[in-house]
């Protein structure tokens, strides 16, 4: 859930979900604007979501994220990350190959990283986050 704290744009609720600390999925009080790849729900500098779906401030949203790390094989990489996801019900974005970090994103790595949830010292809460291995 994302506060009204009156800023615009980058400065108005904005966090993320770092999967890896490679790739955002982008957290920001956007609504009623979008879809653009830098607000909610957005593969920050990647793509859009393909639809806005996003509440406005004050109201929990729902991410659900299917997200598999870049393959790799001899140390190169053989195939991109890849994720799917649904906003607030919806499918925004379905099976996309991530082709590198995003934003401030680690570069890729074959190692496991952990995800992250970014501050930018917006007014953010989180609540039910579930990790399960697909």
């Amino acid at each position: 859930m994302t506060d009204e704290n009156k800023r615009s744009g980058q400065e108005n609720g904005n966090s993320g979900v770092y999967l890896q600390q490679s790739y955002e999925v982008q957290i920001l009080n956007s609504y009623p604007r979008g879809p653009l790849d830098n607000e909610c729900a957005g593969i920050y500098t990647k793509k859009a979501p393909d639809y806005a779906m996003a509440y406005p401030a004050g109201q929990w949203q729902s991410y659900d994220i299917w997200f598999e790390g870049a393959k790799w094989r001899d140390g190169k990489k053989v195939r991109n990350a890849k994720l799917t996801m649904r906003h607030n019900g919806t499918i925004v974005h379905r099976d996309f190959l991530i082709d590198g970090p995003t934003g401030a994103g680690k570069p890729e790595s074959p190692t496991a990283r952990p995800i992250r949830l970014q501050n930018h010292g917006n007014k953010i809460r989180f609540r039910n986050i579930w990790v399960r291995p697909i």
